[in-house]
């Protein structure tokens, strides 16, 4: 081939595999998690589209599937365990059936129980450290009440005890001198006698 044809035959080439790739997004090549529909009991997974083909594996709603691509109205599909088949396109959905949805919706409102059990013991549990923490600041609050009364008293009581020692120092002093004053007196008028 000459150079002149080269860029014809690239310019056909490169026609082609765009055409090929358009035609892939719409019969193929998507590979999208697909669930079988909850609108059958049972699907059949067949082994082609064609008369003659046999049934590989009944489907159950929301069993999970690959699309690998379609045509005429049936997709070739991949199942988790590896096996590949066809199904009528009719028989899928985009969106996990409402028995798979319940089923989640179900185990995750159970561990939401569990999880509220754990926590209304747990609750529990601090209200009854609460009660036992209020009890206990309430005696010593009661026993700080005694000892500041009892310290009160005590300061008092030696208030008292310094006052009564003053009283009885000064008392005791009035009386010495009142009686050695009586003395000296009487000393001094008997030296008059």
């Amino acid at each position: 081939m000459d150079r002149k044809g080269l860029p014809g035959l690239l310019g056909w080439l490169s026609c082609l595999a765009l055409a090929a790739a358009l035609s892939g997004t719409s019969h193929g090549a998507r590979h999208l998690s697909l669930y079988v529909s909850d609108t059958t009991v049972e699907a059949n997974l067949w082994s082609g589209i064609d008369a003659g083909q046999r049934i590989i594996a009944m489907l159950r709603p929301g069993t999970q599937v690959t699309l690998l691509r379609e045509e005429r109205g049936w997709a070739e599909v991949t199942l988790q365990d590896g096996r590949r088949g066809w199904i009528l396109k009719r028989y899928l959905s985009d969106r996990a059936p409402w028995m798979v949805t319940g089923q989640q919706l179900e185990g995750e409102n159970q561990k939401l129980r569990e999880q509220l059990k754990g926590l209304g013991s747990r609750q529990q549990e601090l209200t009854q450290e609460n009660d036992r923490l209020k009890k206990e600041m309430e005696e010593t609050r009661k026993k700080a009440e005694e000892t500041e009364r009892a310290y009160g008293e005590t300061k008092l009581s030696g208030q008292i005890r310094w006052f009564l020692s003053g009283a009885t120092v000064v008392l005791v002093g009035w009386l010495l001198g009142f009686w050695m004053g009586r003395t000296r007196r009487r000393r001094s008028s008997d030296l008059y006698r």
